[in-house]
């Protein structure tokens, strides 16, 4: 499990004793990263952690308005639709990211580390959103 998916799975962890996803999250990426490392100040993993909680796709995070990213919380959603509603679907990172981009040609940026680890975890859950 990545450095990113880790961080992603702790911060839920936290989320579900009460601490705000976007505190759970500083909280796991300083455990993780260290305090103020490039790597847990790299936004493309929160906004992703932070987009899947705002969408209520985590288990024990009510949905909520947790970040302003936009791009970022579409690609980690429609990553973590894909793998709560494929069966057996067990797509690497670079699999995932080019079903979320559906075409385009960016790169990822450990947004598909995030989605991944949680769902392995059996933190991800459908919703009606």
């Amino acid at each position: 499990m990545s450095k990113y998916a880790r961080t992603a799975v702790d911060a839920a962890q936290r989320c579900g004793h009460g601490v705000e996803p976007s505190d759970a999250w500083e909280q796991a990426s300083i455990g993780v990263f260290g305090r103020g490392t490039s790597s847990q100040l790299k936004s493309c993993p929160r906004s992703a952690f932070l987009g899947l909680a705002g969408a209520g796709l985590i288990v024990g995070v009510p949905p909520g308005r947790y970040t302003r990213s936009e791009s970022n919380v579409r690609y980690a959603v429609e990553a973590a639709r894909h793998v709560l509603t494929t069966p057996g679907a067990s797509p690497t990172a670079s699999e995932l990211w080019a079903i979320a981009m559906r075409g385009d040609t960016k790169r990822h940026n450990a947004q598909m580390d995030v989605v991944l680890g949680l769902h392995q975890a059996g933190l991800l859950r459908i919703t009606d959103q």
